[in-house]
């Protein structure tokens, strides 16, 4: 319980400070319980350690205090405020980016102040949305005392938490960033500029009549759930049990429904904007479904991953 309680504050640490701040906040608690046991004439028991390391403080306090920051969102959560505005700022570029080049073709130099133009209003969406969601949760667990009431017994192992831990935010977010293609390709099709796919005039590619009755539902209803997931546990740094079998279920969920949309041609429309030119169609559909095979494949295989962290016996203490 104690090596939880240090990894949970360590967490919420800035990288610099967390091994020092670690070995002082496990010193200090070793020397209490050591106190205790001699003033007692016994070992304490495991109700005991938690009561101590309770009066101690929730992890989010005790790392706010030892960083001393001050902000509109409290000092406590201003370290998963900040992960999370930062992926939600990162994400809000893709999709912008996404847009863009799919809509308008490949980005070039003259075209950076036009993007950055686009992304104004989604970005100032993000910040405003993110922080007002901060601040009232900081109010209500201040109105609540939400973190004077938790207990030390409910804290992640520290061998769960190092072995379940949240993906590194780059990766996660080429992750998310492939995952919005292919929501914007399922919903709205593909409009494809000339200067993208190397040809001479615009092609557009969607999914045929009868796939876009159900698919484009399912796949935004997965792939949201999965950027929900993925957000909440870089976030927080770590994943749980039950985020670990949601991730598990909606990732090869969509995985499944991806390889079964690539694998069938008839899935598949195009149109051409004029006549007079060849376009080879068929190779830009080949190069799409690709896309999506590879999509498919590296959403199958983390979600395969996920089950088989969920059914690895647990680590023991060393």
């Amino acid at each position: 319980m104690l090596d939880n309680y240090v990894a949970a504050v360590k967490r919420h640490l800035p990288l610099r400070m967390r091994e020092d701040v670690g070995d002082e906040l496990h010193s200090t608690l070793v020397d209490s319980i050591d106190a205790l046991e001699e003033a007692t004439g016994r070992p304490l028991d495991q109700n005991e350690v938690a009561e101590l390391i309770k009066r101690r403080g929730h992890p989010l306090l005790v790392a706010s205090a030892y960083r001393g920051d001050r902000g509109l969102v409290g000092a406590q959560l201003f370290p998963i405020y900040l992960r999370v505005l930062k992926v939600g700022l990162v994400i809000a570029a893709i999709g912008v980016l996404a847009d863009y080049v799919v809509g308008d073709g490949v980005v070039q130099a003259r075209d950076l102040a036009r993007l950055v133009h686009r992304y104004y209003l989604p970005a100032l969406n993000v910040f405003a949305w993110v922080t007002i969601a901060f601040y009232l949760m900081d109010a209500w667990m201040a109105r609540t005392q939400f973190l004077q009431r938790w207990n030390p017994l409910s804290l992640p192992g520290a061998l769960d938490v190092q072995r379940w831990q949240a993906p590194r935010t780059f990766s996660a977010l080429v992750h998310i960033g492939a995952l919005v293609l292919v929501v914007k390709f399922v919903i709205h099709g593909a409009f494809l500029q000339g200067r993208l796919i190397g040809a001479p005039v615009p092609v557009m590619v969607e999914l045929a009549p009868d796939f876009r009755q159900v698919f484009p539902w399912l796949v935004t209803a997965l792939t949201s759930g999965i950027i929900v997931l993925t957000v909440w546990a870089v976030a927080r740094g770590y994943w749980d049990r039950l985020t670990l079998c949601l991730s598990a279920v909606t990732r090869i969920a969509l995985g499944s429904v991806l390889f079964w949309i690539a694998g069938r041609g008839e899935a598949f429309t195009t149109q051409l904007f004029t006549d007079s030119v060849p376009v080879d169609v068929d190779a830009i559909v080949v190069g799409l479904r690709i896309f999506l095979t590879v999509v498919a494949t590296v959403s199958m295989h983390a979600g395969v991953r996920h089950l088989m962290w969920l059914v690895q016996p647990e680590p023991k203490a060393p």
